[in-house]
């Protein structure tokens, strides 16, 4: 009888075996899912940050535009009224969107541009 296989032999021996397999593939398939969810969460990070670049622009497109109207609405006014609170005003919206005077080596002139054009 020690070279025959019982019913039971073979039970044991398929049932050890089931289990071995059972848990390879368990565990095989909780790495499959790591993988997957790793992969996801990259994906999802590079768009929250495409987003985020995105709103950034947009914000700071706003921003100039909201500067640029404001001093144009100024210097027209200005123009109109030759106001020396509205060029002060003129001035300090420059400071604020970072824009400097143009210099050309020379020493600037206080007298407004357009006042030596002989615009009146």
């Amino acid at each position: 009888m020690t070279g025959h296989l019982t019913t039971t032999g073979i039970r044991q021996v398929i049932g050890q075996r089931g289990s071995i397999l059972a848990a390879v593939a368990t565990v095989a398939l909780i790495g499959s899912a790591l993988v997957v969810l790793v992969l996801s969460y990259r994906e999802a990070v590079a768009a929250h940050d495409f987003v985020a670049r995105a709103r950034e622009r947009d914000t700071l497109v706003q921003r100039a535009e909201k500067y640029y109207w404001r001093d144009r609405e100024a210097m027209n006014e200005y123009l109109l009224t030759r106001s020396p609170g509205i060029l002060r005003e003129i001035e300090a919206l420059d400071r604020c969107s970072g824009r400097r005077p143009r210099s050309s080596g020379r020493k600037a002139s206080t007298r407004p541009l357009e006042l030596s054009f002989g615009v009146r």
